[in-house]
């Protein structure tokens, strides 16, 4: 199964995201609803692998 590999390489991007939300479109949510559903994606994702 390739998540175990996917896993490592996945957290590093979700902690890149905050910051570049938050800097490209403040914190406001309806300008940046699609970095905003990945983010929540990403978050999901890690929580069904552990």
């Amino acid at each position: 199964s390739p998540e175990p590999d996917g896993n490592p390489a996945s957290l590093p991007s979700s902690v890149a995201y905050p910051p570049m939300v938050f800097s490209s479109g403040g914190a406001n949510p309806a300008t940046n609803w699609p970095a905003v559903v990945t983010l929540i994606l990403l978050v999901f994702r890690v929580l069904s692998i552990h």
